[in-house]
This record gives structure tokens, sequence and C-alpha cells, in this order.
């Protein structure tokens, strides 16, 4: 059975134990040398580190800028040219490392360095979500065959806590830096095992004395590698400190920051402008931009406008909802540009000068031709149900067209089109799709491997099995195909 923590959601009170909670289970932990998988998740996705002893052999991510050839990627340990090589491998049932060990221009010491790297970002990011469920799966060989990195939790905790930081992947909560600091006493006999530095170590002790924020601040020493306002937040990462209260305002004087009301009227302005720009102007790219162009559009535009960052306090709900609108059109603009053939379709029909929703997708655009697609995957769903797999197989891939970049839809059209013979091959990519859009789905995993033993190819079903069973070892329904293949082995 799972070691599980319950969820922590973000308010004024339980900001902290979300930190502290992460810090603590990992301390145990470690001190208790426990092996197993510890995993973190919420609805935006699953990170996990694979412990040894109560060391943290590698860790592994849903999301794809963290999975380990990015990052080694940003390091410059690889190409990006070895991507495409890289996924072509792990297509055929290779893990990412395995697939990066396979580049002949990779040694052990660089693969440590970017599998290092990895383990400082996923508890970083970690650290930044405002929402997370822990689980810890106990068990010495859920994860066979893998480099043993022996990395110290505390060291890494403090690594993941100072890069939170400088990445500013956490934000001061309410009243932090304007309230005084208070100590989580019940946490206190923890901070011996983290080895935090001189200065950081000196504005603990005095936070002991719950003084503002601001003197504290003013306490510590300047020139150090960073300002104190970020030693103090580094801290309240940890879950070492936080504020004491939140600042009580009375309604009539509540306001919406000015901040935020400047990028209310930019938002509403995106919105304008994308309702009839084509693609490239979306992501603001010449007609003849090359992929890599594209991708740092697109890059510099999430990092602006993605949804993750408008979730605090401070943005309105109304803001929220409208820059999820606007993040819609600049993720549909790079999914059809950055895809060869998606884009030379697109080219084609001159919709790179006509531009508009409406002209894009040949149909209604903004909140009317959300409502088709959703009608098309109600519609596809239900003929699914019904055994109806021809039709649903139709309905679920012009949901598919539209969408191609939605997990969910490839899903359940590979799932109509693995009941349809002559539609085999383009269920094996759509399911394939899925897992790529959302490595750590196990359905679509299950349904690849259901539809390998179906059209009966066991190695396959078995490489996907074991890929699965990496991050989801008691999945009830991956143990019974695993008995079923070893069965068929033994025929």
């Amino acid at each position: 059975m799972p070691f599980v923590v319950a969820p922590i959601r973000n308010n004024s009170v339980t900001r902290m134990s979300i930190h502290a909670k992460l810090t603590a289970t990992l301390l145990n932990l470690a001190a208790a040398g426990r092996s197993g998988v510890f995993r973190t998740g919420n609805s935006s996705g699953k990170r996990q580190l694979v412990l040894k002893n109560g060391a943290i052999s590698f860790a592994e991510s849903s999301f794809p800028e963290e999975h380990l050839a990015r990052i080694m990627v940003s390091m410059g340990l690889l190409r990006r040219a070895d991507l495409r090589e890289i996924a072509s491998m792990m297509k055929s049932g290779k893990s990412s490392e395995q697939a990066v060990a396979s580049l002949k221009r990779t040694d052990e010491k660089t693969l440590e360095k970017g599998l290092r790297e990895q383990v400082i970002v996923v508890l970083s990011s970690t650290m930044g979500w405002k929402e997370v469920e822990m689980r810890f799966f106990q068990g010495k060989d859920l994860i066979k065959n893998r480099r043993n990195l022996g990395l110290n939790i505390p060291e890494m905790l403090v690594s993941g806590a100072r890069r939170a930081v400088s990445k500013r992947l956490v934000k001061a909560p309410r009243g932090f830096l304007d309230g005084k600091i208070t100590v989580d006493r019940d946490f206190a006999e923890k901070r011996t095992e983290l080895p935090l530095n001189a200065i950081e170590s000196h504005a603990y002790l005095r936070a002991h004395d719950e003084i503002p924020a601001k003197e504290l601040a003013a306490l510590l020493s300047s020139g150090e590698e960073a300002a104190p306002e970020e030693v103090l937040l580094r801290l309240y990462a940890l879950g070492l400190i936080g504020p004491e209260t939140s600042p009580e305002i009375p309604p009539e004087n509540i306001r919406e920051p000015a901040v935020s009301g400047e990028i209310s009227m930019r938002i509403d302005d995106l919105l304008l402008r994308f309702k009839n720009a084509g693609l490239y102007e979306i992501l603001s790219v010449r007609t003849d931009a090359g992929p890599d162009e594209i991708r740092d559009a697109y890059h510099n535009l999430a990092k602006a406008y993605h949804p993750d960052h408008f979730q605090s306090e401070e943005y309105p709900g109304d803001l929220q909802s409208r820059v999820e609108r606007v993040f819609t059109y600049i993720n549909d603009a790079y999914t059809t540009l950055r895809d060869p053939d998606l884009r030379s379709e697109y080219d084609s029909k001159g919709l790179s000068r006509t531009g508009g929703a409406a002209a894009r997708t040949g149909g209604p655009a903004g909140s009317e031709q959300e409502e088709v697609i959703d009608a098309l995957f109600r519609q596809g769903r239900q003929s699914l149900a019904r055994g109806e797999f021809e039709k649903a197989a139709k309905e679920l891939k012009s949901c598919v067209h539209l969408r191609p970049g939605n997990a969910s839809y490839n899903y359940f059209l590979g799932l109509a089109e693995s009941e349809v013979p002559g539609l085999y091959k383009s269920a094996e990519q759509h399911l394939i799709k899925a897992i790529e859009l959302e490595s750590m789905s196990a359905d679509s995993h299950i349904a690849l491997v259901k539809f390998y033993l179906k059209v009966r190819l066991p190695r396959r079903a078995a490489a996907r099995l074991k890929e699965l069973m990496r991050w989801d070892p008691e999945n009830p329904e991956a143990k019974r195909l695993l008995q079923q293949i070893k069965s068929m082995a033994d025929l």
C-alpha cells in the first residue's frame, strides 16, 4: 500500500504547509533509509523521485520541458537535433535515460550531469505548485536497471529551494514581506538536517524572534549571492518560515492591483487581435520562420501568458479565465506550426494570409468553435460506448484535426480505431501521440498494451508495459497484463 499525504490547497493558512509537508516527508524518508517512488501531482501533471536507501536515484516528470533530453539540450549537453532520434528510440520502448545513453556523443559523466539537473528541476518546480498531492510507493525493486545517483535529499532540497526562488517559481504570499515572520516550531527540528549556508542559517535563527520581515531583511548582510528578500523566500520554499497572519483588509479598501489592471487591458487587446489573426500573427513570426524560431516565439509567449502564472490571489478569477482563452490561441498556433504536415496543410489553404479563427478551422470561432468540438467529442464517446466504432472514429478524428495537441482526443480516437481492422496503424499512432502529450497517463499506456496484444505483438506490449510500471508499479491492470504476457511466453 502506498504512503499517502492528502492534497493541500493554497490559501493564507496552508501555503506554508505545502512546502513544510514536502520537505518533512522527504527528510523522513531519507532518515528512515526508505526505497521506493515518491510521487507528487496535481491536475496539471505528475513528477516523481525514485529513492534507494534514503537517497535520490533519479527523477521523472510528465511535463515535456522537464524530460531528461530537453533539460540536457537546455544545458548545452545535447544538440536540439538529437531530440528526434531520442523520441524515435523511446517509441520503441526505451526509457528517456536509455535513449540518451545510446547516443555515441553521450558519456557517463555527461549523462549524470543531466540526471542531477533533472532532480533539481523537479524539486524546484514542485515547490512552485499551489496544490499538490504526495504519495510514496515503498519497494526497492519497483524500478529496475537504472543508474543510482545516490543524491543526498537534504542537499537537493536546499538546491531546489534556491533554484525555485532564482527562477521565480515561488512567490511571496500576501503579507509575507509586509508583516512579521514566524517559524513553524513543530517543524523546527528538521532545520538541523538541511545544509543551509551562513546567511540562510542567520536569517532562520533571527526569524525565531518574530520580527517584521523588512527589519529582518535589513539585518542580513548585503553583497551575498542573493538579495535578503530572496534568502527569506528560500526558507519559505523549504517550509521553515512563513507570514504571521494575512492582514485583514476592509472590503471597501480592496482594490484590484494596478499591475493586474494593466495586464487585464493587455489580455483584452490580445483576445480582440487573436480572434481574427492568423497563426503566424499570433506567434509574431514570419511565414517563412524556421522550427527554432517558432519554438522560441512560443516559449516567450508561454513565459508571459501561461495560465499557471495567473493563479495567485492578486489576479481576479475573470482575468484567469481570459488568460486561459489567450493561451488556447497561442497553443493552437504552436501545435499547428510545429508539425510539418499540419503547417503544410495550413499554408496550402492560404490561411497564413487570410487568418482568422473561423478560417483556420473551417468552422465557427471562439466559444462557438469550442462548443462544436465538445459536441463532436461527446458524440464520439457515445458512439464508442455503443460499439459503433467506425462512426466514433470519424467523429473523434474531427476533434483531433481541430485540436491535434489534445491528449484525450487522441486517446479516444486510438481506442475507436483499434476496433476497426483497416485502421490499426492509425490507432497505434494516435495512442502513441496521446502518450507523448501526457506521458504519465496510465490509461493511454494500458490501451496501447492491449492493442499490441490484440494484434499479436507481445514484445511491443511488454516494452510499453515496462515503461508504465516504471512510474506506476502498483497499477492493478498493469499487473494483470504482465501476467497475461508471461502466460503467453510460457505457451
